[in-house]
């Protein structure tokens, strides 16, 4: 059992004092013990569950691979949500990035097309001229 089962357990916040535990753990007892329950084939397990939990959080029982345990999980948890933001950040990028090579493309066409119709401007106004018998320079 982790501390954050145990804490479930027994309705108690994470910043609970060994104070709040103990009365949390004496509410749950009450309901949840077997001479309280003869009919509830459970009930003993589940009060063992909360007596487990209580000895949990009150420091009674060792709990070092627990705590790791824990931290990775929450690690992981952050490990993944970055993983999600950064996929996310990706889409948008490569979004963005095909939004700009689009336009880059139309411009690049668009330049093309203005280069050669001057160009062909400039050789049909040479051509014009030189039949009217001008010369440059």
């Amino acid at each position: 059992m982790r501390r954050r089962e145990a804490r479930l357990i027994l309705g108690v916040d994470e910043d609970a004092t060994t104070e709040t535990i103990k009365s949390a753990f004496r509410r749950y007892a009450l309901k949840h013990h077997p001479d309280r329950n003869p009919d509830n084939p459970v009930a003993e397990e589940s009060f063992k569950k909360g007596a487990h939990a209580y000895r949990l959080l009150t420091g009674q029982e060792g709990t070092d691979l627990d705590e790791l345990l824990e931290q990775f999980e929450d690690i992981e948890q952050s490990l993944d949500q970055m993983k999600q933001s950064f996929d996310e950040f990706g889409k948008s990028m490569s979004e963005g990035l095909d939004r700009i090579e689009t336009k880059m493309s139309r411009m690049f066409k668009w330049t093309i097309f203005l280069m050669v119709f001057t160009t062909l401007s400039l050789s049909l106004l040479i051509l014009f001229v030189s039949d009217l018998g001008l010369r440059f320079g």
